[in-house]
């Protein structure tokens, strides 16, 4: 809670606290999914990767896409029941590398859709407390996201899953 609380602190106030450089994201995708198989093969969920085989090269610091990634990954994994499906991917759209994760999970409604991103607010309070959080941490990824001059949306419907997608530019020689 403290850890999610001085990161999104970091954030809001625009303390310049990364160190941007040029990085290929489909390691920083690898490192996230390896990260969380254990956690996926515990929960009994099928976690699959989708990469592109040239490099993605954006202009970011690998500990804060790291945490975009983590984020994404740990409440795909929280929220689709054992036997469920999580994928991500990285592809080239444009001039933009693609992320996105998708799940087979319980689905955001309509009305939820439009404050996912704010800080605190959580979906379903008792399984969000059941299942732990501190309810930061798509605040954060937006933040984060925001700060790679990128964007991020979601996809979803109510009994069918999730899917988060970040947008950000490719780094041009």
């Amino acid at each position: 809670v403290v850890d999610d609380l001085m990161t999104i602190s970091r954030l809001e106030s625009d303390s310049g606290l990364w160190e941007k450089g040029p990085l290929d994201l489909r390691s920083v995708v690898q490192e996230s999914t390896q990260l969380f198989l254990p956690f996926a093969k515990e929960r009994k969920v099928n976690l699959e990767i989708q990469l592109e085989e040239s490099p993605m090269i954006v202009m970011g610091d690998k500990k804060a896409l790291g945490q975009i990634t983590d984020n994404l990954l740990d409440n795909a994994l929280k929220y689709t029941a054992q036997g469920g499906r999580v994928v991500i991917r990285l592809a080239r759209e444009n001039q933009k590398a693609i992320l996105e994760v998708q799940d087979s999970g319980a689905g955001i409604s309509k009305k939820d859709q439009n404050r996912i991103f704010e800080r605190f607010y959580r979906v379903d309070t008792a399984r969000s407390r059941a299942l732990g959080g501190t309810g930061l941490g798509l605040s954060i990824v937006k933040h984060l996201t925001e700060s790679h001059r990128g964007q991020i949306s979601l996809n979803s419907t109510p009994g069918i899953g999730s899917t988060f997608r970040v947008s950000l530019p490719i780094k041009l020689d």
